[in-house]
């Protein structure tokens, strides 16, 4: 499932992270989004995702 597909206030556990990118995957990885962590997406906003990681306790904005 893509963080696009997500369902905005549910729980899931990241199980990939495909970006083709080191520098995104490294991003993602200080914002506490990475494959195992659970995070809750908090809302869709046009091109931007945003969502908690309980590891850091942050909400934290993806654009896409």
């Amino acid at each position: 499932m893509n963080l696009k597909d997500a369902q905005e206030g549910k729980e899931y556990i990241v199980t990939a992270i495909e970006t083709g990118d080191e520098e995104v995957d490294a991003f993602l990885f200080s914002l506490g989004c990475y494959v195992g962590e659970p995070i809750t997406v908090v809302s869709h906003i046009y091109d931007t995702i945003t969502f908690f990681s309980s590891e850091l306790e942050k909400l934290h904005p993806i654009v896409y």
